[in-house]
């Protein structure tokens, strides 16, 4: 028996728990599955998480993943054996890890390829069930880069937000695409949008339950990233140095993406001064 024919998991992956295997869906819920991609690194934690919802016959895949082709056939067989129509095809944002995998999927799946949602005004409904009624709502959530969104579910009281929040850390920059001003106003604007009954669905890590509580203090946490960096600026540190007393050696990717959330940061404190 191949994984993909093996019995789906069900239950969430918190933080603390064992993520899913790649190639094996975890069901958080009906209609809400999680196809963990097997590329795990120090940018991708675990790997990256393709979100599959299904409804009356429907479906549409979140963030197919890198180009990897046993993650988008364990995703194209598990559609092919609930024979569902694979509806729309969305990327949260370009970054490849996330967005490589839509051609070989559309291919795999027969649909149209990507829906490309990122230009959409906030509150754009994405109808999705059939005669259902059923629709998703997306929003503009920039910051981790410039064409983040974000997919809300009203229905299950899930939130697909890409990496614009992560359980565990918040998620770097990609400056100067990404800015540390879009990151705060976006998660304001999930924080006003969510209560602590909804749950946070990433592009990578384990679901963020209690979200607006989640988003507070991971605004906190800026902030105080903010602050430090400042007082490293105003002590005459250049950015290298301020890399290296909040940072220190942590590996070539890592510093990299340090040092792109240190520019971001800095570059705010640039604009408020």
């Amino acid at each position: 028996m191949s994984e993909t024919q093996i019995e789906p998991a069900t239950g969430l992956w918190l933080e603390g728990s064992t993520p899913p295997r790649p190639g094996v869906p975890l069901t958080l819920r009906p209609g809400i599955q999680l196809f963990l991609a097997n590329n795990p690194s120090s940018w991708t934690f675990e790997g990256t998480n393709t979100w599959v919802l299904t409804d009356q016959g429907q479906a549409i895949v979140v963030d197919p993943g890198p180009v990897d082709e046993p993650h988008q056939q364990a995703v194209a067989d598990w559609l092919a054996a609930r024979e569902a129509h694979l509806e729309h095809l969305v990327i949260s944002h370009g970054h490849w890890d996330h967005s490589g995998g839509a051609k070989p999927l559309a291919a795999l799946t027969g649909s149209s390829g990507v829906t490309d949602l990122r230009g959409s005004a906030d509150g754009t409904p994405l109808p999705f069930g059939g005669d259902s009624g059923e629709h998703l709502l997306v929003y503009r959530t920039p910051g981790h880069t410039s064409d983040g969104i974000t997919l809300l579910w009203p229905r299950h009281k899930v939130a697909f937000v890409g990496d614009t929040a992560l359980a565990r850390v918040n998620p770097y920059i990609h400056h100067p695409d990404g800015t540390v001003t879009d990151i705060l106003e976006s998660m304001d604007k999930l924080a006003g949008l969510l209560d602590d009954s909804w749950l946070m669905l990433s592009g990578h890590g384990p679901v963020i339950t209690s979200p607006r509580s989640h988003l507070v203090r991971r605004m906190t946490s800026r902030q105080r990233r903010i602050a430090e960096v400042r007082a490293h600026h105003e002590d005459g540190l250049v950015e290298e140095q301020i890399v290296n007393a909040m940072y220190g050696d942590r590996g070539e990717q890592t510093r990299r993406a340090a040092a792109a959330t240190v520019q971001a940061l800095l570059a705010h404190i640039t604009e408020r001064n």
